[in-house]
């Protein structure tokens, strides 16, 4: 009601004054307009409305872009990113003509914000570059800090949380030092949300309650909710019942406040799960019944599904079996109907318990067979859905091809027809008329000058299509070797001895980073080509988990420092892993001990080209091929024969080559020990 008379009042009194002619300050109109936005979306509207109003009048072009992005940004805030970027589209046209560089920020800032909400994140990377760029030409360090954030924000999205905190602690050391503290608690907010995506729970648990003091001070109600409901869950995470407790009941006062019932289920929720841990099953089935009871006002079922699967389990927990039984039927029926299959799942599980507890044997393996069967069916749609969209990618490609060549025969069918016709001329009227049969004569020689440059075209488009074709499979071929199905499987055994040393902060750790890998992996493989800083971090990641295999008998080493902007630096993707892979396979795979392993990556003199050097001290290509000779099983480079055939293929369409050179490291006694990879990659195609 306040909203609607405060909405009302700006409405009247700017209209009031324009009938009566009297001069109304733009400024005061664009303030007013930018305060109430996403807080007043009415009146917020109402006054960019009369601010396009006056910019036809006074003629500004720049009044018209600055009530474009307000709406557009009123947009954003109800959840319509698609209807607001083409709002800050037009906002940011119009201040490229009038080259406003100052104003231009704001519009192309929420460019960035709405494609990160949509998941394009390829443009958001795009749209945060530009905005970066603009800060340092405009030397303001408030626009940077903005662009810093929005890279940020981005990688949170992805569940990147070290690109996340490389580009977050920036953006947070700039909006610290010049206080800017709308800034600085979203910041904080977006650091804490990825560690604590990323099972980080204690720097996550720092960061959020970094924040509170900012929230306190503003008397943001609302956001105060939303931080210690996380705070609650981080507390939850590392097993601290009470605080967890003491935090969720804080989120739960402010929610009430602000009538922020999202913010308020989803801490009973929290608090059921909480006074679950502690066995305390009587409260937490009250705070899940409290849930279930806000649900009937905002209709959540991901929340739903879960808190019936809780209350099954619980009940079981508590030996009320009948209830247990009860409301595992009803979780059933409803995760199926909602198709949430993992929770589905899990219900199986705890309905097979509990029938195993009482005896009943033949429901107990019903119950069993289902759980079995739902969990070997999402392993199956996780692998499908990845080869899934390997082939539609490919099968893609080839229909387009096969039309470009289809149109290209039908060209020439069509030409082939005219030819046919004009001949068919001249020798009816070739008896009568020379002249005639002279022009048709050329005519025809015309046409098959055509055609044959029409075939010349053909015959190197499809030389280009073969080219194209194998290309994609050594991209396929090179994806497939990346995850090959031994390091996978050592990455698992190893997951697999954690848990059974009951290791399981470890074993979530090194779950963790396998699964960020793989995640790495499978987003490349949709690129032509990534980033150095995305290379490092998928390098890093990987030697990691080949650290953990190996333990204490392998070292690596990777140089990057004198390379300052590796996240604009470019290279093919799934170039330089293979041969990583092959240095610890067959050279350090065969050494006892003191493993080592050494990656650079520099410019060279000229900056034109990226140099990369895999240096290791194992046996040398010879000693390692004789050694595979004398096994049964003689394994054979996958990963780096598919590279070197996509050199080969990237070489074709560069005027710059990539170079590889692969040498023996030998030791002033003429002995190997170790290899050495160099590859020169020209920054320009």
């Amino acid at each position: 009601m306040r909203t609607f008379f405060l909405s009302l009042f700006c409405f009247l009194s700017v209209q009031i004054l324009f009938s009566q002619q009297q001069e109304v300050s733009t400024d005061s109109l664009q303030k007013l307009a930018t305060k109430y936005m996403c807080r007043s979306i009415s009146a917020s509207d109402s006054i960019a409305n009369i601010l396009l109003q006056k910019s036809k009048l006074l003629n500004d072009v720049n009044i018209e872009a600055y009530a474009t992005n307000v709406l557009g940004r009123n947009l954003l805030c109800q959840g319509k990113p698609d209807e607001a970027i083409l709002l800050f589209v037009k906002s940011c046209s119009i201040y490229k003509v009038t080259k406003n560089e100052r104003d231009y920020v704001a519009p192309l800032n929420n460019l960035a914000t709405a494609n990160r909400l949509k998941s394009d994140f390829k443009k958001a990377k795009i749209y945060s570059a530009e905005l970066l760029l603009l800060g340092q030409n405009l030397k303001n360090d408030t626009v940077i800090a903005q662009a810093y954030a929005g890279y940020s924000g981005i990688y949170a999205t992805q569940m990147l949380a070290d690109s996340t905190a490389i580009y977050g602690e920036k953006a947070l050391e700039i909006s610290k030092r010049l206080q800017l503290d709308d800034l600085t608690w979203k910041i904080t907010v977006t650091l804490g949300g990825a560690f604590f995506n990323d099972e980080n729970f204690e720097p996550a648990l720092s960061y959020f309650l970094e924040v509170i003091p900012l929230l306190e001070k503003k008397k943001d109600i609302r956001n105060l909710a939303l931080v210690y409901n996380n705070i609650g869950s981080s507390y939850s995470a590392l097993k601290d019942s009470e605080k967890s407790i003491s935090a969720h009941k804080k989120s739960i006062a402010y929610a009430e406040q602000a009538n922020y019932l999202h913010v308020e289920l989803v801490n009973y929720s929290g608090l059921g799960h909480v006074y679950s841990d502690i066995d305390d099953y009587e409260t937490s089935n009250i705070n899940y019944l409290k849930t279930l009871e806000l649900l009937e006002k905002l209709n959540i079922p991901s929340i739903k599904a879960d808190v019936f699967s809780n209350l099954t389990n619980n009940y079981y927990k508590q030996g009320d079996f009948a209830k247990a039984i009860a409301q595992g039927e009803k979780a059933i029926a409803y995760t199926k109907e909602n198709a949430f299959e993992k929770k589905e799942m899990e219900t199986y599980n705890y309905m097979y318990q509990i029938h195993r507890d009482l005896g009943n044997s033949k429901k107990a393996l019903e119950y069993l067979e289902l759980f079995n069967g739902l969990k070997e069916k999402l392993a199956e749609n996780e692998e499908a859905q990845v080869i899934k969209d390997l082939d539609a990618k490919y099968k893609v490609n080839q229909l387009k091809n096969d039309r470009e060549l289809l149109e290209k025969k039908l060209e020439i069918s069509n030409l082939t027809s005219q030819r046919n016709s004009y001949l068919l001329i001249f020798s009816v009227i070739a008896l009568f008329l020379l002249i005639a049969a002279a022009l048709l004569y050329y005519s025809r020689m015309k046409v098959k000058k055509k055609e044959e440059l029409l075939a010349l075209e053909l015959q190197e488009t499809q030389k280009r299509l073969t080219l194209e074709k194998q290309y994609r499979k050594s991209e396929i071929k090179t994806l497939r070797s990346q995850m090959n199905p031994h390091f996978i499987f050592n990455a698992l055994n190893s997951i697999q001895d954690y848990i059974i040393q009951n290791e399981q902060k470890l074993a979530r750790t090194y779950l963790v980073k396998f699964s960020r890998l793989i995640r790495m992996y499978l987003e490349h493989s949709q690129q032509d080509s990534v980033s150095l800083m995305e290379e490092l971090t998928a390098l890093e990641l990987y030697l990691e988990l080949e650290k953990a295999r190996f333990e204490d008998s392998f070292t690596y080493e990777i140089e990057s420092a004198d390379i300052t902007n590796a996240e604009t630096i470019q290279l093919p993707s799934f170039l330089v892993q293979p041969y990583v892979e092959n240095a610890i396979k067959h050279g350090l795979l065969h050494r006892k001990e003191n493993k080592q392993l050494h990656i650079s990556f520099e410019l060279d003199a000229t900056g034109k080209f990226l140099l990369c050097t895999i240096k290791d001290n194992g046996i040398g290509r010879e000693a390692s091929a004789e050694i595979n000779s004398r096994k049964l099983f003689k394994p054979k480079s996958f990963s780096s024969e598919a590279n070197d055939k996509r050199i080969e293929l990237l070489n074709k369409t560069r005027n710059h080559p990539i170079e590889l050179q692969i040498n023996d490291i030998l030791s002033v006694d003429k002995e190997v020990v170790g290899t050495i990879v160099c590859i020169k990659i020209p920054l320009t195609v």
